[in-house]
């Protein structure tokens, strides 16, 4: 009986141990990181669409504080040079769950900053709204297709639209990992104390089987003889 009580003492550890290995995590909860982590760099080129239809070279440093929310600062390189800083909302993670492997990552942003008219000197504030699409190509490099649509006051003609494609390069851990749903790992501890519980008490229920009937065996044995009768003695 002990050494039926050890072996499942012995499976109940090893099954508490795969269920914290393969615990149920919440989808729509991370553990925070360091503030040097999910850092990634971008390099992009393309142009405004609209406005001269000028060649444009930018480069950007980012950083991820949520799989959801993020800030980017770029500075782009063309006639009209520009140095931006955008909040970027990555609605994939935010309403589909975080998920590293993700393809495709669906990620409007909005910003702010300066422009500068290289040529004829001349600067203006403006703001940007936009849509970073970014290809997961690997575990720290992604494919980018931007499209940003922007106001400035370097000329009569005001809004720009600007199409870009690029790469991102994360730097660092760039992932995130997953809480465990405390429900969800309750009700599987609990489920595993039930399937446990009822083990030993199969045991206790076999045991008390095995011994009624060796009780019965006893009762049927034959009584013992007597090995000291007096045999008679031939004259």
């Amino acid at each position: 009986m002990k050494k039926l009580l050890f072996s499942l003492a012995l499976v109940s550890l090893t099954l508490t141990a795969t269920a914290q290995d393969e615990a149920p995590a919440e989808r729509h909860s991370v553990s925070t990181n360091a503030f040097f982590s999910n850092w990634f760099l971008q390099a992009d080129f393309g142009g405004y669409v609209n406005y001269d239809k000028n060649l444009a070279f930018s480069l950007a440093l980012g950083k991820w504080f949520t799989p959801g929310i993020g800030l980017r600062t770029r500075v782009t390189f063309s006639r009209y040079h520009a140095f931006e800083e955008h909040v970027l909302f990555n609605l994939s993670n935010m309403f589909c769950g975080y998920n590293e492997t993700r393809v495709w990552n669906f990620i409007p942003y909005v910003g702010a900053g300066w422009r500068h008219h290289a040529v004829e000197e001349r600067q203006a504030f403006g703001y940007t709204v936009g849509l970073w699409n970014r290809l997961r190509l690997s575990r720290k490099l992604a494919l980018n297709l931007d499209a940003s649509y922007g106001t400035h006051e370097l000329s009569s003609k005001q809004r720009a639209l600007n199409l870009e494609l690029g790469l991102t390069y994360s730097i660092g851990k760039g992932t995130w990992k997953q809480t465990p749903d405390l429900e969800a790992v309750h009700a599987l501890y609990q489920s595993e104390i039930d399937a446990l519980n009822a083990q030993v008490q199969d045991a206790y229920t076999e045991n008390d089987e095995l011994r009624r009937q060796l009780e019965q065996q006893n009762q049927e044995l034959p009584p013992p003889t007597d090995n000291n009768m007096t045999l008679p003695v031939t004259p």
